[in-house]
C-alpha cells in the first residue's frame, strides 16, 4: 500500500518531534519518514545536511511542513521526489536552502528570516551559482554571517557573498612577516567562511560566532607571490589553528606541538611556523632567494616571476567577548624583474596581487577602466611588470619604498583603420576552420582548427551569457545601449552574473531614458552583484547623458568616441562595435585571450593591449570577429586562469605550455 507523508523540517536531531534515533540516523512521524544527517558534506564547509526519506520505499512525498506551516513554492510533483534534502549552518537546524531528490536545483525562503512559508527555486535568481554560493548568500540574508575576502589588502569592503555587509581592514607590521586585520562591521554578524580569488576555501569546522580575524602573509615581500598559509581562531579554551595543505584551498588543523602560543606580537613562534608551512607549499629555493635582504629591483635581472603557490598565515579569530581585532593579510608585491617578455604566470600573478574593493580578482584592464582617464596612463605604467607595484599601496601600509625602475613607456593607441563589416557572426554560425599558411604564426592552423573542434559544441558560459546574448530590444537604439551596458557590466564580472543583472534590468525598463530617469542609488541597487558595482553606477549614469546630449541618443560607432565615455576602454569599446553595429575596428582582448596567447606562444606580451596589437598583426583580418568569442569560452572550460588542462586539450601537440606540461607530467 502506497501512502503519502510530509516532510517535516523540525525533525532533526534533539528535537521533539523525533520518534527515534541515534547517530546519523533519526525517524519520525510514526515511523513514516527517515533522516540522513551528514555533518561535513563534501565541499560546504560549516554546513550540514539533513536527507529526508520515506522509510518505506513504496511511500511517496505528499507536503512539506516547517514550524507547524505548511511550505509553498515547490513543485507539484513532490511525488516524483525520492527525497528532500535540508542544508544548514552551524550549530542550528533551521532550513537554509532545500534540494528535492537528486536534481541540482536549490529552493530558499522568502525574507530575511525563517518566518516565511515561500520558497523560491534558484535556478533563475542564481543562475550560474553553485551550492556553496547559494547557501553563502542565503547564510548572509538569514544568519548575517559573512564571507572574509582574503584577497583584500585595504578597505573597507564588502562581503563577496551578499555585498552588503562592510569589513574593515587595518596592516599591522610584524617580525619578517605582515599582518592585516579584517572586522565585520554589523551587529551580531560572524563569519560564515573564506573566499581567495573566486576561490571558496574549505577544511574548517565551525566559524559561527566569530566576527574578527588576524591574517599574516610570508614571504612579506620579494619575487614569491604569497598566499593564505594558516588561521587561527582564539577561544577560551586555547588556540585552534589551521595550516593551508599543499592543495592552496584546502586547510587542516595544526597539531598542538606546532603551535604559537599566542597570535599577536612579533612572536618568533609565527614567522617559524610560516618559514617551515612555507617548504611544503611554495619553492624552497624561491623563497630563499626572495627572502634575501636588501634585495632591489634590477632591469638586468635574467629571471621573471615565478608563479607558485605562496604562503600566508591567517591568525587570530577573537571571540564576541575580546577587545575588537580584524583579519589581517599581507599585501606582498610581486616584483616581475626580466629583460625578456613577462610570460603569462606574471600577468596572473599581478592580477592576484592588485588590490581594489571588489568580490572578485581584479584584473589590470579592469584597474584601468575604474579609473578617471587623466590617471590611467600613469596607472598603466604603474602596471607594467618592471615596476615596482608597491607603489600602488598606500604610503602609511608601505614599510619600505623602492624606487621603481624607469621605462619608456610605448604607446598603446591603436592604429588608424577604416573599420570593415562583420561578415561572419558566431553568435549564429559555428567556429570555423582555417587552412595552413592563412597567418604568420607557426602551427596557427593546427591551434586554431583544434580550439574550433573542442568548442563546437559553444557549451562554454560565453556561449550562452555573454555579452551577445543580453541586448533584445527590437529598437535599433535601445538594442545598441543595452549592448553597451551589457559589455560594461561584464567588466570584471562572471558571465552568469552579467546576464542575471541585465534581466532585472530589462525586467524595469533598460532604455537610455530609464536610465536617465532612474536615480544612481537605486541602479547601484539593482546592479549590486556585479564587481565594481558603485562605479559602474556612477559611470553608466554619466554614459546616459553624454549619449543623450552629445551623440542625440545614439550610442556612438566609433573607437575613438566610445573610448570617450567613462569606463569604455579599446577592448569594451571594440566589443560594442562588433556587437551593437556588426563592424569590425580590432580585436576584443581580455585576461582569457591574452593568457592564452601567451600559453600558446602567439605573442610574449605583458598587458592584454599589447596582446591586441600583436594579435592584429598576426591574424588575417577575417578572424578578428571570432577571436574574442573562441578563445573566451576556450578559457572558461580548458585554458583557464587556475590552470591550463593540458592533458586534455587538442592542441597540446602543439602548444609551447602543453609540451612542456605533458613532459613533466602535469
Amino acid at each position: 500500500m502506497t501512502n503519502s507523508v510530509t516532510i517535516d523540517f523540525d525533525g532533526y536531531p534533539g528535537s521533539s518531534h523525533l520518534d527515534s534515533g541515534s547517530g546519523n540516523t533519526y525517524i519520525y512521524g510514526d515511523g513514516s519518514v527517515t533522516i540522513t544527517l551528514d555533518t561535513s558534506p563534501v565541499g560546504l564547509p560549516g554546513y550540514k545536511s539533513l536527507t529526508h526519506k520515506p522509510t518505506n520505499n513504496s511511500d511517496t512525498i505528499g507536503s512539506i511542513k516547517y514550524s507547524e506551516e505548511i511550505q509553498t513554492g515547490f513543485p507539484p510533483t513532490l511525488s516524483q521526489y525520492p527525497s528532500v534534502t535540508v542544508y544548514c549552518w552551524g550549530q542550528d537546524y533551521r532550513p537554509l536552502v532545500v534540494k528535492l531528490g537528486n536534481e541540482s536545483i536549490y529552493y530558499i525562503s522568502e525574507g530575511k528570516d525563517y518566518s516565511s512559508n515561500k520558497w523560491n527555486s534558484t535556478s533563475t535568481s542564481f543562475r550560474g551559482w553553485n551550492l556553496l554560493e547559494i547557501l553563502h548568500r542565503a547564510n548572509c540574508n538569514k544568519n548575517k554571517s559573512h564571507v572574509i575576502n582574503l584577497s583584500a589588502t585595504s578597505g573597507p569592503y564588502n562581503c563577496p557573498s551578499c555585498d552588503e555587509e562592510q569589513i574593515n581592514v587595518s596592516p599591522v607590521q610584524g617580525s619578517g612577516y605582515i599582518w592585516y586585520g579584517h572586522t565585520l562591521s554589523g551587529k551580531d554578524s560572524s563569519i560564515s567562511g573564506f573566499k581567495y580569488g573566486n576561490q571558496y576555501q574549505v577544511g574548517f569546522k565551525k566559524l559561527e560566532g566569530y566576527d574578527r580575524v588576524n591574517v599574516y602573509w610570508y614571504p612579506p615581500e620579494g619575487k614569491v607571490k604569497s598566499k593564505p598559509l594558516l588561521i587561527h581562531l582564539s577561544v577560551t579554551s586555547g588556540n585552534l589553528w589551521y595550516k593551508r595543505d599543499k592543495d592552496p584551498n584546502n586547510w587542516t588543523e595544526v597539531i598542538e606541538g606546532e603551535k604559537p602560543i599566542s597570535p599577536f606580537g612579533n612572536n618568533p613562534k609565527i614567522l617559524e611556523l610560516l618559514q617551515k608551512i612555507s617548504l611544503t607549499t611554495i619553492n624552497p629555493r624561491a623563497v630563499n632567494h626572495a627572502s634575501q635582504e636588501n634585495s632591489e629591483l634590477s632591469p638586468s635581472t635574467p629571471s621573471s616571476v615565478t608563479k607558485s603557490p605562496g604562503t600566508i598565515l591567517i591568525v587570530g579569530f577573537l571571540s564576541p567577548g575580546l577587545p575588537r581585532g580584524s583579519l589581517n593579510i599581507l599585501y606582498s608585491e610581486s616584483k616581475a624583474v626580466s629583460d625578456q617578455p613577462a610570460s603569462t604566470q606574471d600577468l596572473e600573478v599581478l592580477e592576484d596581487s592588485a588590490t581594489v574593493n571588489s568580490s572578485e580578482d581584479i584584473f589590470p584592464e579592469q584597474i584601468l577602466e575604474s579609473f578617471p582617464k587623466s590617471a590611467q596612463e600613469h596607472l598603466e605604467n604603474l602596471l607594467n611588470f618592471k615596476v615596482n607595484l608597491e607603489s600602488m599601496v598606500p604610503g602609511k601600509r608601505r614599510k619600505t619604498a623602492v624606487e621603481p625602475q624607469k621605462t619608456e613607456a610605448k604607446s598603446t593607441k591603436p592604429a588608424r583603420r577604416t573599420p570593415f563589416k562583420l561578415e561572419y557572426d558566431t553568435k549564429t554560425e559555428p567556429f570555423r576552420h582555417v587552412e595552413e599558411g592563412e597567418c604568420k604564426i607557426p602551427n596557427f592552423a593546427n591551434v586554431w582548427n583544434a580550439i574550433v573542434d573542442m568548442r563546437q559544441k559553444k557549451d562554454a558560459p560565453v556561449d550562452t551569457m555573454g555579452a551577445h546574448c543580453l541586448a533584445d530590444s527590437p529598437d535599433p537604439a535601445t538594442y545598441e545601449f543595452q549592448t553597451l551596458v551589457a559589455c560594461m557590466l561584464s567588466s570584471q564580472t562572471k558571465d552568469q552574473v552579467t546576464a542575471q543583472t541585465m534581466d532585472v534590468l530589462k525586467k524595469r525598463g533598460l532604455t537610455l531614458d530609464s536610465i536617465m530617469e532612474i536615480s544612481e542609488e537605486e541602479l547601484d541597487t539593482l546592479i549590486s552583484r556585479v564587481g565594481f558595482h558603485n562605479t559602474k553606477a556612477k559611470n553608466i549614469k554619466k554614459t546616459a547623458t553624454i549619449i543623450h546630449e552629445k551623440f542625440g541618443g545614439r550610442v556612438p560607432d566609433t573607437m575613438e568616441e566610445l573610448v570617450s565615455l567613462p569606463g569604455v576602454g579599446p577592448k569594451m569599446a571594440n566589443l560594442v562595435i562588433q556587437l551593437a553595429f556588426k563592424r569590425i575596428d580590432g580585436i576584443s582582448v581580455d585576461l582569457h585571450v591574452h593568457r592564452i596567447s601567451n600559453r600558446l606562444g602567439w605573442v610574449k606580451t605583458k598587458t592584454p593591449d599589447e596582446t591586441r596589437l600583436q594579435l592584429q598583426e598576426l591574424i588575417p583580418q577575417k578572424l578578428w570577429a571570432e577571436v574574442n568569442h573562441l578563445l573566451v569560452g576556450f578559457g572558461q572550460t580548458i585554458c583557464t586562469a587556475a590552470g591550463p588542462g593540458c592533458a586534455t586539450c587538442g592542441a597540446n601537440k602543439w602548444c609551447p605550455t602543453g609540451i612542456a606540461n605533458l613532459k613533466r607530467g602535469v
